[in-house]
C-alpha cells in the first residue's frame, strides 16, 4: 500500500540535471499474510537500499521507506492522523484491498495527543537542525525546509484540535483560508499562520519556489506563534484548568496527567531498546525520573524548552550557565555524559538523539 504525499498526489519533486529527486520519503506498507514470518529489519533495509539503487541508475532519487505490517495492523488501528489519511488516502498498488478490516472514525474523533504530537515531532527536526548549523546568516537549506514543514503542520495540529483536520496539504489550507473560528487566545496568530500556510503549502506542492522563512527575524517570529500554539495546546490538554502561561507550569501538568498505560509502554519500549550495560548504567537515574513522566514526554520537555530558548541563545543576548542546559539534558532517558553538556548546541543536539533513538518510529 502507497501512503504519505505521494499517495495524495502532493510529493515534492525536484530537477537536478539530468535527474529528478522526490523531497521527503515515498512510503509503502509491506501487508504480509497471518501465516508467513515478517521480514527482519536488515531485509527490509537491503530491500529498500536496491529499490533506491535501481531508481536512481533511472535518473530519479527517492528514499523508499518500506514498513512490514501483518492484517492485525490495520484491526488496532485507533483515531490518529495516520490511520485516518490512511483510511482516505492509501493506495493499494498490489494484492487484496486490506483497509476494510480497519474500524472507520471522523476527523473529529482524532486524539488530541496526536496533534499535539505532530506539532512536538516537527520541533524536534526543527531544533536539530539549528542545533547543528554552523551559521544562520543567511539561514542553511536544512533549517528552511524544516520551518517549512512546522509551518504546515502548525495547522495540522490546530485543525486536529479543532475537530477539522484535513487529510491533504491543499484541503488544509482550504479550510484555514474560509477563515476558521479558532479560540480567542490565538486571534494574533491567524493572520501570519494563514500568510505562512499559503506560501508553505504552494512551496510543497511545486507551485512557488519561495519559503516562507527565508531570514534569522523570520525564524524568531515562528518560534514566537509556536511558542502561542503550543501553550493553548497544552492548556487545552490540561483539560482548561486555569493555569499561567507559564512554560513549566503547563508542562508539568500535562506530564502529571498522563495515562498510567502510555507511561508504562513508553518506559517498556525504552527498555527494549537499550543494550543491556545501557540499562544497568541508566536505571539508578530512571528510578530518579520516572515519576516525571514517561520516555516521550521527558524528551518533548527538554526539546521543547530549548528550541523557545533559542532565538536568545542563538542571537546571542543571552548567557546562559552550563548548569542549565545539563538540567535539561539531565531528564532525558539517555543523555550521556552530563559533563560534556556545556552549551545549547550538545544540550539540543543529546535531546534530538534520544528523539531518534526513543520516538521516532513507534507511537509508544
Amino acid at each position: 500500500m502507497l501512503t504519505g504525499s505521494l499517495a495524495r498526489n502532493e510529493a515534492t519533486w525536484h530537477r537536478l540535471g539530468n535527474r529528478v529527486r522526490l523531497t521527503g520519503d515515498a512510503e509503502f506498507l509491506l501487508v504480509f499474510d497471518r501465516r508467513r514470518s515478517i521480514p527482519s529489519n536488515a531485509e527490509i533495509a537491503s530491500a529498500q537500499d536496491y529499490i533506491q539503487q535501481l531508481l536512481l541508475d533511472n535518473g530519479i532519487e527517492v528514499k523508499i521507506d518500506l514498513g512490514a505490517i501483518t492484517p492485525r495492523f490495520f484491526e488496532q488501528l485507533q483515531p490518529h492522523i495516520f490511520a485516518y489519511e490512511l483510511q482516505v488516502y492509501g493506495k493499494t498498488i498490489w494484492g487484496e484491498e486490506i483497509r476494510v478490516l480497519a474500524p472507520t472514525f471522523t476527523a473529529a474523533e482524532i486524539s488530541l495527543e496526536d496533534g499535539f504530537r505532530i506539532l512536538m515531532n516537527r520541533i524536534v527536526e526543527l531544533l536539530e537542525s539549528l542545533a547543528e548549523a554552523t551559521t544562520l546568516r543567511p539561514l542553511p537549506q536544512s533549517v528552511r525546509h524544516r520551518s517549512t514543514k512546522l509551518c504546515l503542520d502548525m495547522v495540522t495540529s490546530l485543525l486536529v484540535f479543532l475537530g477539522s483536520y484535513e487529510p491533504s496539504y491543499a484541503k488544509r489550507l482550504r479550510s484555514i483560508s474560509r477563515g476558521f473560528i479558532g479560540p480567542d487566545e490565538l486571534s494574533v496568530l491567524r493572520p501570519r499562520l494563514l500568510q505562512r500556510t499559503i506560501m508553505a503549502t504552494r512551496w510543497k506542492l511545486g507551485e512557488d519556489h519561495r519559503e516562507p522563512i527565508v531570514t534569522l527575524r523570520e525564524l524568531n517570529d515562528l518560534i514566537g506563534d509556536v511558542h502561542l500554539l503550543w501553550q493553548w495546546e497544552l492548556r487545552v490538554l490540561n483539560g482548561d484548568t486555569p493555569s499561567p502561561d507559564n512554560n513549566d507550569t503547563l508542562i508539568d501538568t500535562w506530564c502529571s496527567r498522563e495515562h498510567r498505560f502510555d507511561w508504562l509502554r513508553s518506559w517498556a519500549s525504552t527498555v527494549r531498546r537499550c543494550r543491556p550495560a545501557e540499562f544497568f548504567t541508566s536505571f539508578p537515574r530512571w528510578i530518579q525520573i520516572a515519576h516525571r513522566g514517561s520516555p516521550r514526554r521527558l524528551i518533548y520537555v527538554a526539546a521543547s524548552q530549548l528550541f523557545l530558548a533559542a532565538p536568545e541563545v542563538l542571537s546571542g543576548g543571552v548567557n546562559y550557565d552550563s548548569t542549565r542546559w545539563q538540567h535539561l539534558a539531565a531528564g532525558l532517558p539517555y543523555p550521556g555524559p552530563l559533563e560534556h553538556i556545556r552549551t545549547w548546541e550538545a544540550a539540543a543536539a543529546a535531546a534530538t538523539r534520544n528523539y531518534h533513538r526513543f520516538l521516532e518510529d513507534t507511537r509508544a
